[in-house]
């Protein structure tokens, strides 16, 4: 479940529980990506979901990081015969460029990868997208191919706890345009890796 919790202290937590109920008290939610707009007028955005309950992610507005209004529909659906055709999934936070411009870095997985693990033939792929500064809801650009794919022994995992993963929840802006992801690799280990992105001019 999407859950809150919230501090002034960062040793002092305090857990606010599920982010979005329903009548039976609790909807299943998971992998949020909250953007904060400090500096702007309006809300902030919650990009959520693994596509288990619709095909791709969501948004949910929040006005006081407390109380998250989910907006209709689809945001970022899954695609066919792409990278990311068999579900999209929410990673870390949303960050900007030197244009103003959001990145947002998502996972994904497309079935067809057979592997030691009995039943299962995914391929997990960290897929990204560009929001607009604005309206961060407007996605003005989305990868065609994989920003990162298994490819190291690591990440391919043979014998690891499941096969052909690679999956982006963390990352930090070290520059201008210029960041580290750190990544799970077949759920057994983590990688890291710089991102350069050139922004035209």
């Amino acid at each position: 479940r999407l859950s809150l919790a919230t501090a002034t202290d960062p040793s002092k937590w305090t857990r606010q529980g599920p982010i979005f109920k329903d009548h039976n008290g609790t909807q299943w939610t998971k992998s949020g990506a909250l953007l904060c707009r400090d500096g702007y007028s309006g809300p902030s955005y919650l990009f959520y979901g693994d596509s288990s309950f619709v095909p791709g992610l969501q948004v949910a507005l929040t006005e006081d990081l407390l109380n998250y209004v989910s907006l209709p529909g689809v945001w970022m659906p899954v695609r066919n015969n792409s990278f990311d055709s068999y579900l999209v999934e929410a990673g870390p936070m949303p960050l900007q460029l030197s244009n103003g411009k959001y990145l947002f870095i998502y996972n994904s997985a497309r079935s067809g990868y057979p592997s030691s693990k009995e039943g299962y033939d995914l391929q997990y792929n960290i897929g990204w997208a560009i929001l607009d500064e604005e309206d961060p809801t407007t996605i003005l650009e989305r990868a065609r191919e994989p920003l990162l794919s298994p490819e190291l022994v690591w990440e391919v995992g043979t014998n690891n706890l499941t096969p052909n993963v690679v999956f982006c929840e963390g990352w930090e802006q070290v520059d201008v345009n210029k960041f580290i992801l750190y990544y799970g690799a077949s759920d057994t280990a983590i990688g890291a890796a710089l991102l350069t992105v050139e922004v035209p001019t």
